[in-house]
């Protein structure tokens, strides 16, 4: 049992090559639509809140207002995202999915599912379990707010 004698330095860096792996995975789904990463978690999560304020969106995603504004300009201009302000407080921007995007989103999403469905077939239920167990004990003290 290899891992058994693998120093804290050696961890870091097979974890470090994991996360490298994955963040290339999200790009390959995301990049063939011409959407960075974060574009691609700002759609995803406005696909599951529907209509949303940008501050909302802001703490959801752990990004600055002022980020999450500019990424929202870019996808208002590419015909993702509509925005609209509030009729009672003007104050206020609601913004939520063009039925294109959300479209294009459902299909990118599913996309992204099946492939994680296939990742995960390779674990028994238990190892599952298991699996996601330890990323919620190793995430749960983790804030990326900002």
């Amino acid at each position: 049992m290899w891992w058994m004698s693998m120093t804290i330095g050696e961890s870091l860096a097979q974890i470090d090559e994991l996360l490298r792996k994955v963040a290339r995975f999200k790009d390959q789904c995301s990049e063939p639509h011409g959407f960075s990463r974060q574009q691609m978690l700002l759609l995803i999560t406005l696909l599951c809140k529907k209509k949303t304020t940008v501050g909302e969106l802001a703490d959801e995603l752990g990004l600055s207002t002022s980020a999450t504004t500019i990424a929202i300009n870019r996808l208002v201009t590419s015909g993702h995202i509509d925005r609209t302000r509030d009729d009672i407080d003007r104050r206020v921007v609601w913004v939520e999915l063009t039925e294109p995007a959300m479209e294009t989103i459902m299909r990118m999403k599913e996309t992204r599912d099946q492939i994680l469905i296939s990742l995960l077939q390779k674990l028994t239920v238990e190892e599952q379990v298991q699996f996601i167990g330890l990323l919620r004990k190793m995430t749960a003290d983790l804030d990326f707010k900002q």
